[in-house]
């Protein structure tokens, strides 16, 4: 009877804990935006093999590759846009941010602007 209390208690304290921390990160992390340093840390794999899990996922049809887009302002940081891996560089990129605070050069062409691989679900259309 006391063992089985004991036992009962190491589980719940340790091999519970890893299951509500991988739990937390699913429901903190958006389905629209899923980065390899995501996948890395639930799976506490190194980042390329992370990268190749995402990989997999493309080819698979679960996940979509997609290029996002960085305002070039080093105070904004915002996200301005994304697009799949395959289509064309954005001409013309409004950031709001840079608006909002009447810069004087608040839309970007694609090519000025940094870059970011991220993924997410795919859509079925």
């Amino acid at each position: 009877m006391l063992l089985e209390k004991f036992s009962n208690l190491i589980d719940r304290y340790t091999a519970g804990l890893p299951a509500r921390k991988q739990w937390k990160m699913i429901e903190e992390t958006n389905p629209d935006r899923i980065y390899v340093e995501n996948i890395r840390s639930f799976f506490g794999v190194s980042r390329s093999v992370a990268a190749y899990l995402c990989d997999m996922a493309v080819r698979e049809g679960v996940l979509e590759k997609r290029i996002g887009y960085l305002c070039p302002n080093d105070e904004s940081h915002g996200m301005l846009g994304d697009r799949a891996e395959g289509d064309v560089i954005p001409d013309a990129l409004l950031c709001e941010n840079c608006e909002a605070l009447e810069r004087e050069k608040f839309v970007f062409d694609g090519s000025e602007c940094k870059t970011i691989e991220f993924y997410r679900l795919a859509r079925e259309d």
